[in-house]
């Protein structure tokens, strides 16, 4: 290492011991420079200071600046020659001075005690825990002093003072700081970020504050932690918890811990991040418990990490500052309605069971039971009815083969296509022929008090309106007693999901494994508000409306995405016997190009049957009573997909290569708080001579694209400008960049436009005049491919497909379920749910449908095609990259 100019300049004067010390145990007087520039301080006796550093211990008097004595660390406690400060000096940062300032801290401890008492507006809540254990004291970590400075380092740069600067935090973002050792303590409670945190996390480096000591028991760090996490119960607060720990925990009972982490991720899901970080040699430290930690956090929902960084300060920043950050970031965005800024709650009565728990083969005690005729019961069972409200759909009740008095069984047998009621145990009403009544409710007239004329004139009209689907429907249901399970087992950016099975008459599992799906968030006026008759009106209803529209309307596109496979196969069948017929009377040679022409038919005519085909599931909502909690549940069903769940495309259109997205906090809430005090302690630091290098990087911010940069091309050439309408320039555009792909097309087969109409080309080659002839007239836009399809490309291009056969109105993204094999296509069909769709804001066509939260508009379909490249099955189904096409709009 080279020596500073500012060491050799700087003065440090030395008593007669200390120079007898020095020469007897050889240590330079350098290395007592560099001692008291870097070294770790901690105070000793009599106001001396001691300082460690590189194998090394100075004690200083700093009135007398002079070096009292320094002796050489035994090698047993010092950390490796390759490593920490012998290998390269440490990183120095300096506190704000402007922020050090009396009143600056004052401001800060007002703000404090101001956003403590306002959780409503808090945003987020980050509890630090940090080992301070003995170990922490080794020098081995390059770019810090000890293990301890490393941590205290990274967070207070790339935790606080990055996302400060760069404008991501706001006051209502709070830090807790749990130190871990033989007990756990807190020495910062739900305070903001801002400046005045940077500093007080800088001053925890020194050993002056806190020096690192004792053994590192987890549980009582835990505890703590699970403690400040549940300050605050309101759902709209994202939460985190950042374990750094350099070893394996002291704790007698430390095969718990994991368990005891996975409760804490089981009351809040979701909303929760856990990132586990082993600071130390990993050849030598087990980590084997941190590690379970986070898987059992993982498992319980919660968006847990276990990170292993190498023994340098940069690779614990990155952790910090691009993974750390950028999940905590992607939780507020989750907990924001993209469209007003507002902050969404998250429903906090919610227990999760783990994940990949098996079944249960019977019901237990945390199911709820919905099979008591007196008290706990379904009233009806609705779903989705295209026809209703001129083609715009609307629920859609099923008949009901119970009585509609008392719930009692009057078809026997609901799984045959019944017309009536069994003649043994009871009718159907002859007037409204949408009701059932058994004998000993129409014997004691109880049918006729319920089921008045005017009750029965309504129920009559509705079913003329189509309001009542046929019995068939209610014939596919295995039973009406169901039961609920209370622990959800899934829980998505908008909806939890719980287990669902119907129940025989004896009260055991019967019929398929069901899904029940309800809303993640608190709305506005939940079921508790309904009112008489006015049931379908509640919010929680209407969450389930937009959901099943939006469900309904994808699997509309799904069956057109089908049709087109489909075409393809019968254009092949076609061409195929029109070839026969044409050549009928052919000589030998001619039969033989034909046979080799057949066999490319059927071989393209399997391939095509083997592409995956999609379908969306079909839910209903079950509309469940508990007389005993006096409330009425509506809850959203679905068959539950078997298989390995996966995302194939995002809200976003891809997976990978997402456009960064633009934080839309911008400092929302802190209008309550005296601007004078937001100012000072977020305001940009004052530049100063040392401050500015130490600290490094000036302040930033999120660049956004510019609005042309938004609207032009993205990846794969697509240009957005077919979203405006009645841009001539764009549909210019469009046609050259149609005959541009055709022109490629012929360039790859090896054609010309004349080869196009049976003319020049190499006829001899049967697969270039089967191409030829199969993609001719109307199907040139319809592209086969020699080359294998992989089963994922299909999903993009469902994708750009329902852009481009809606009218360039709307998009369907969000893709996710499994691939299975369909009996219905007898090939294998992607069976999905739960898609998201993003609607134009100008379409005049659309602007009464509503998609609910996750419509991102004009700008959803933009970063679709920003990160969408056309592969081959868009080329199969002829979507081309532009269009300026005017299809009509499917219902």
């Amino acid at each position: 290492m080279t020596t500073p100019s500012s060491l050799l300049n700087s003065e440090l004067y030395s008593t007669l011991h200390d120079r007898q010390r020095r020469n007897q145990r050889m240590i330079a007087k350098e290395d007592q420079l560099r001692a008291r520039r870097y070294g770790m301080c901690e105070h000793g006796r009599n106001g001396r200071l001691k300082y460690t550093y590189n194998g090394k211990i100075l004690i200083w008097c700093p009135y007398s600046n002079r070096a009292i004595t320094c002796w050489n660390i035994p090698d047993s406690e010092r950390g490796p020659e390759d490593s920490g400060t012998s290998h390269s000096d440490p990183i120095l940062i300096q506190k704000s001075r402007q922020h050090a300032l009396p009143q600056a801290e004052m401001a800060h401890t007002l703000v404090t005690l101001q956003i403590r008492n306002q959780k409503t507006k808090w945003k987020s809540h980050t509890v630090l825990v940090v080992d301070m254990s003995g170990s922490m004291r080794t020098d081995d970590v390059n770019g810090a002093r000890c293990r301890s400075d490393g941590v205290w380092t990274c967070l207070a740069k790339e935790f606080v003072q990055k996302q400060v600067e760069q404008g991501k935090t706001s006051l209502h973002d709070l830090v807790s700081v749990v130190l871990m050792r033989d007990t756990a303590q807190v020495v910062l409670e739900c305070e903001p970020m801002n400046y005045v945190l940077y500093n007080k996390l800088v001053d925890l480096r020194e050993w002056t504050n806190q020096r690192p000591g004792g053994h590192g028991n987890y549980a009582p760090a835990l505890e703590k932690a699970e403690l400040l996490l549940n300050k605050n119960s309101v759902g709209s607060c994202a939460v985190a918890l950042f374990f750094f720990s350099d070893g394996r925990p002291s704790d007698a009972n430390k095969h718990e811990l994991p368990a005891k982490m996975g409760a804490l991720a089981s009351r809040f899901g979701r909303r929760l991040i856990v990132t586990c970080v082993g600071m130390a040699n990993h050849q030598t430290e087990d980590f084997t418990i941190l590690q379970q930690m986070a898987n059992e956090a993982m498992a319980y929902g919660a968006i847990a990490t276990f990170h292993k960084p190498s023994m340098n300060a940069d690779s614990l920043s990155q952790i910090i500052s691009s993974q750390v950050t950028s999940s905590l970031t992607s939780t507020k965005t989750e907990l924001t309605n993209l469209s007003t800024g507002k902050s969404l709650t998250v429903r906090t009565d919610l227990v999760r069971e783990r994940h990949n728990a098996p079944d249960d083969v019977a019901p237990t005690d945390d199911w709820r039971l919905f099979n008591d005729t007196s008290t706990k019961y379904t009233v009806n069972v609705w779903t989705w009815n295209p026809a209703l409200k001129g083609g715009q759909g609307d629920f859609g009740r099923l008949i009901d083969p119970r009585c509609a008095a008392c719930y009692n069984v009057t078809v026997l047998d609901t799984t045959q296509t019944a017309g009536a009621a069994d003649a043994t145990k009871g009718m159907m009403c002859n007037s409204c022929k949408a009701c059932f009544f058994c004998w000993t409710c129409v014997q004691n007239r109880r049918a006729g008090r319920v089921h008045g004329k005017p009750v029965c004139h309504k129920m009559a009209t509705e079913r003329r309106q189509g309001a009542f689907l046929p019995l068939k429907e209610t014939c596919a249901l295995p039973s009406f007693d169901v039961a609920w399970k209370q622990k959800c087992f899934g829980e998505g950016a908008e909806r939890v999901a719980f287990k669902f099975r119907y129940l025989d008459d004896t009260g055991a599992f019967t019929g398929p494994n069901m899904v029940a799906k309800e809303s993640r968030f608190i709305d506005n006026h939940g079921i508790e508000a309904k009112a008489a008759g006015a049931y379908l009106t509640t919010e929680q209803h209407q969450y389930h409306r937009v959901f099943m529209q939006t469900q309904y309307l994808a699997s509309q596109f799904a069956d057109k995405f089908n049709a087109a496979l489909q075409e393809w196969m019968d254009h092949l069948d076609e061409i195929a016997v029109n070839r026969i017929k044409k050549y009928s009377r052919a000589s030998q040679q001619q039969q033989e190009e034909i046979s080799i022409f057949l066999q490319q038919c059927r071989y393209h005519k399997e391939r095509v049957r083997r592409y995956p085909r999609i379908r969306f599931l079909r839910p209903h909502i079950f509309e469940l009573v508990d007389k005993e909690q006096g409330k009425t549940f509506n809850v959203l069903v679905e068959p539950m997909i078997e298989g390995t769940y996966r995302k194939y495309n995002s809200n976003n259109g891809g997976l990978l290569n997402q456009p960064k997205f633009e934080s839309p906090f911008l400092q929302s809430g802190d209008e309550s708080i005296n601007p004078s005090l937001v100012h000072m302690l977020l305001g940009s630091k004052q530049q100063e001579p040392e401050t500015s290098v130490l600290l490094g990087g000036g302040a930033g911010g999120l660049v956004g694209r510019t609005a042309n940069a938004a609207a032009g091309a993205g990846a794969g050439g697509h240009n957005l400008g077919a979203i405006e309408e009645g841009d001539s320039e764009e549909d210019d555009d469009d046609d050259d960049s149609e005959r541009e792909t055709d022109e490629y097309e012929r360039k790859r087969l090896g054609t010309t436009k004349n080869d196009r109409h049976g003319g020049g080309g190499d006829k001899d080659d049967p697969r270039d005049f089967f191409e030829r002839l199969v993609q001719e007239g109307d199907w040139a836009d319809r592209k086969l491919t020699n080359a294998t399809i992989p089963d994922d490309d299909f999903m993009q291009a469902f994708s750009h497909f329902s852009y481009v056969r809606s009218g360039s109105r709307l998009i369907v993204v969000d893709l996710q379920g499994t691939l299975q094999v369909s009996s219905k296509y007898g090939t294998r069909e992607f069976v999905l749910t739960d898609p998201a769709i993003h609607k134009r804001k100008k379409s005049r066509r659309l602007k009464d449908l509503k998609f609910g939260r996750t419509d991102r508009g004009d700008k959803g379909i933009r970063d679709f095609f920003s990160t969408h490249t056309c592969n081959d099955a868009c080329r199969l189904l002829g979507v081309p990259p532009q269009t300026n096409k005017k299809v009509q709009l499917i219902p």
